[in-house]
């Protein structure tokens, strides 16, 4: 039968390996409450980080990437943020230097001197990390990628976020119809080039309501197709922002 042979080694490597829990390599996300229950972001997971306008997704998803880069080469898609303000965000993140502060010029001689050590650990190499916000459409994102993928070994990409994603939408399709076809485009990568895909998702409904896998805006498909799914959520009640992992095949909702 043909492909037999290749089926075989595939099931004698999967036998090696803990094949009940995470097939792959697994890495973790430096956030340490994050990793106690997922482990980390397998190498083909389709990860969802969603959230309301302002929650903090984006601010998490690019510290999530960046402190993952010093591992795995790391794309960055954003099509919300230019460049330039990503890495101004990531500098006031590693120097502790509030974002007003830096942007303005008007920092004291002492966050002057961390900045500067941020930006020699960023020209280190210590960190493979790339932004692109030139590519809106999701063929033109997944292609660059599986570029940077065999030329650079590409292991993890970012997109920020679906719902601004362009795509080929044929005659009669809807909005929730096309960002589904996005996010199974997402996941079709991911599995079949063993390249983590962390996808930004706008959420619907109330703010001050717990969000289910549900409040992915536009499209209920893109709760089902991640492996898993990490709302960040600010709970007024606990005055508090908080990551919820939403139930799934990897774990069970739980909150961090």
């Amino acid at each position: 039968v043909a492909g037999a042979e290749d089926c075989g080694e595939s099931i004698d490597s999967l036998a090696a390996k803990d094949c009940l829990t995470t097939v792959g390599k697994v890495t973790p996300t430096g956030f340490t409450g994050l990793d106690k229950v997922i482990r980390g972001f397998g190498d083909t997971d389709l990860i969802v980080v969603g959230g309301h306008g302002k929650s903090g997704k984006t601010t998490a998803a690019i510290q999530l990437a960046f402190d993952m880069s010093r591992v795995d080469h790391t794309n960055y898609y954003s099509l919300e943020m230019p460049r330039e303000e990503i890495i101004q965000k990531l500098v006031c993140r590693k120097a502790h230097v509030e974002y007003d502060r830096l942007t303005s010029g008007k920092m004291s001689s002492e966050e002057k001197s961390r900045v500067q050590t941020t930006l020699d650990s960023f020209r280190s190499g210590m960190y493979k990390f790339n932004i692109y916000d030139k590519y809106m459409h999701i063929d033109a994102i997944l292609a660059h990628a599986k570029i940077a993928q065999m030329q650079h070994n590409l292991k993890r990409i970012v997109v920020d976020y679906v719902q601004l994603c362009e795509a080929t939408r044929e005659k009669g399709m809807s909005r929730y119809e096309v960002v589904g076809s996005i996010s199974r485009k997402l996941k079709l990568f991911a599995n079949r080039n063993h390249v983590n895909v962390v996808a930004l998702s706008q959420m619907n409904g109330d703010p001050k309501e717990r969000p289910t896998l549900q409040s992915f805006r536009e499209s209920g498909n893109i709760g089902q197709d991640c492996n898993i799914g990490i709302a960040v959520w600010n709970d007024v009640k606990d005055s508090q922002y908080k990551f919820i992992i939403m139930p799934g095949r990897r774990c069970p909702e739980t909150d961090v």
